[in-house]
């Protein structure tokens, strides 16, 4: 159980950069852009972060996440699917804060699937904080709202600036 609890608050730290960029790249190389949308990307990121910060990690990675998710972890393999971030969390309580902001975002030119790149920041029980970047995969629902599809991040020299 606290291996788990150490893990958890380990959760973004130290995500392979070269990975993370693999992906972008990856989704330019396919997709071409489209910067009419994302502005809604970037309001869908932020109300992910608004409702981490109301209800928990656990309630909101859950909310906004597709059926099909995948969540990137350091050192342990991806969550695949729902079910499976559920079981991820466990009953754990978060003893941590987790916020974030998204920076930029941009989305396929058909719309329906994009990415929110920005800065993360983790604020331990005993006031310690860590910080980081993040990268997130959307895909447009039936009914028109978004949800992750990959989520995954890197922990970063110290940016208290970026805060501010």
């Amino acid at each position: 159980m606290k291996s788990q609890i150490h893990e958890h608050k380990n959760l973004f730290d130290i995500m392979s950069k070269n990975f993370i960029s693999f992906l972008l790249l990856s989704f330019l190389v396919i997709a071409g852009f489209s910067h009419d949308v994302g502005p809604e990307l970037m309001q869908a990121d932020m109300a992910f972060n608004n409702l981490c910060q109301e209800k928990g990690m656990k309630f909101s990675f859950l909310h906004f996440a597709d059926e099909n998710v995948i969540k990137l972890s350091n050192k342990e393999f991806a969550a695949r699917g729902k079910v499976a971030l559920e079981k991820w969390f466990g009953d754990d309580v978060q003893d941590f804060k987790l916020e974030w902001k998204p920076v930029f975002a941009e989305a396929a030119k058909s719309e329906d699937m994009g990415y929110t790149f920005g800065i993360w920041r983790l604020t331990l029980k005993d006031g310690t904080m860590r910080y980081g970047e993040y990268m997130t995969f959307w895909k447009r629902q039936a009914d028109g709202s978004w949800k992750y599809v990959m989520d995954g991040g890197n922990g970063t020299p110290d940016n208290p600036d970026a805060w501010k």
